[in-house]
């Protein structure tokens, strides 16, 4: 069984008040706004607090934090629950001097660390603490990831090195060096009968006229096995790949591989891509589905083409096997993506300051070129596309299914990253 992320995914509602107070209206404020939040998401109430440092201590665990300010002159409690640790949002009301307090206590807090502050019960306003529950508890999650860098970054790769201690301090992710001689005793040593029901299994669905071998399947399902023993040993959750290696070693790819362990909900990158890793991680956990990692192989005003030779097939309406399309060995995916899904495309940049991503609909899900990878899509782009060329940021971009750049905006404030929208 492959590691799954466990992690406190509570989020804590806490109503601020100051010493004095009216109980009666600290009362009515509080149940008039759960009745607000009824529906929108789960959360663990918090006794209405001036919290001290032990109720501070209780709330340092949760994933997020709804700081509804009941009262006026709890400004210095509003910065103890920012300074606690968890991402916070504040809710203020139009009486009992809520937003004045407010204001005051988010004004001592730097620009960069300041919470996003909420003023009216309205649907919109709804919307973005939806949101935010959703990118605290996605972040929460993100940072107990491990990613395996098995062998390194591929040599073409001058842009998207990986930096393990960013990585770490932004987003809280650990990286793994595994070198590759350590893959290449865990392919040497997978078990036999594991690696053949795999290569059978997956021979089972190949329809495609393309010639391929059952060596074909067995060495790529023994690559799949090895990556799964070195999952269970170092205790990963995400790997990338220096793929290409494996073509010279074993006349076989990582595109089988990396197409299962996505479909599997563990993420697996290629070329060693820390920062297109990264954002699949992300978005894998924002969207709660795989993400495709590709290369943008075509620009132009709104639309991006994207390719690449693996996808997890759950993103697919179809999908067949085909050999790698640069060397011609092993095997590779040629999915379909769904025509007019909206969809989201992002990437980090290579020391995880900046967070780039937009929004469109796949228009072209079905490959049509020989001259690209096998899985092909084309999207159309809310934004301008051609920033992807103007100012460059690596040769991979992730995509998922759904809307999810609010999410990933307010992600990235907790973080302290930079967000860029396209």
């Amino acid at each position: 069984m492959l590691k799954q992320v466990q992690v406190n995914e509570q989020i804590a509602l806490v109503p601020l008040v100051s010493a004095l107070h009216q109980p009666k209206s600290v009362k009515e404020t509080v149940s008039t706004y759960r009745r607000w939040l009824k529906g929108c998401f789960d959360y663990e109430m918090q006794p209405a607090s001036k919290l001290g440092i032990e109720e501070n201590r209780r709330i340092k665990t949760a994933a997020g934090i709804l700081a509804l300010v009941v009262t006026g002159g709890s400004e210095l409690v509003i910065q103890n629950v920012v300074r606690s640790g968890p991402p916070t949002i504040i809710v203020t009301h139009e009486s009992m001097n809520s937003l004045p307090a407010a204001i005051e206590g988010l004004s001592s807090i730097e620009e960069e660390n300041r919470p996003q502050l909420i003023v009216s019960r309205t649907r919109a306003e709804l919307e973005k603490v939806r949101r935010f529950a959703r990118a605290a508890r996605a972040f929460a999650r993100i940072r107990n990831h491990r990613i395996g860098l098995v062998g390194g970054p591929s040599p073409w790769l001058t842009y998207s090195l990986p930096n393990g201690r960013e990585l770490s301090r932004c987003l809280g992710i650990r990286l793994v060096d595994i070198p590759m001689d350590e893959f290449k005793q865990a392919y040497e040593a997978a078990s036999e009968s594991f690696v053949a029901t795999l290569a059978a299994e997956a021979r089972s669905k190949h329809s495609s006229s393309m010639k391929l071998t059952v060596e074909d399947f067995r060495r790529s399902s023994r690559i799949y096995a090895a990556i799964r023993t070195l999952a269970e040993k170092h205790n990963l959750t995400a790997v990338s790949l220096k793929c290409f290696d494996f073509l010279a070693d074993y006349k076989a790819s990582g595109c089988y591989a990396v197409a299962k362990l996505n479909d599997e909900d563990f993420v697996a990158g290629c070329e060693g891509d820390i920062p297109t890793t990264t954002a699949m991680i992300v978005l894998g956990e924002v969207s709660r589905y795989p993400a495709f990692m590709a290369n943008p192989s075509f620009v132009k005003g709104h639309n991006l083409v994207l390719a690449h030779c693996t996808i997890a097939p759950r993103l697919t309406t179809k999908y067949r096997y085909r050999t790698h399309f640069e060397s011609g060995l092993g095997i590779a995916v040629a999915g379909t993506l769904r025509k007019g899904k909206r969809v989201t495309v992002a990437r980090f940049s290579r020391m995880f300051d900046v967070l780039r991503a937009g929004e469109g609909v796949v228009v072209r899900g079905e490959a049509w070129s020989e001259k690209l990878c096998r899985t092909q899509a084309e999207i159309r782009m809310d934004g301008d596309a051609e920033l992807i060329k103007n100012r460059p940021l690596g040769n991979h971009y992730a995509l998922t299914y759904g809307e999810h750049v609010g999410t990933l905006r307010s992600l990235a404030s907790f973080a302290g990253i930079e967000f860029e929208e396209i």
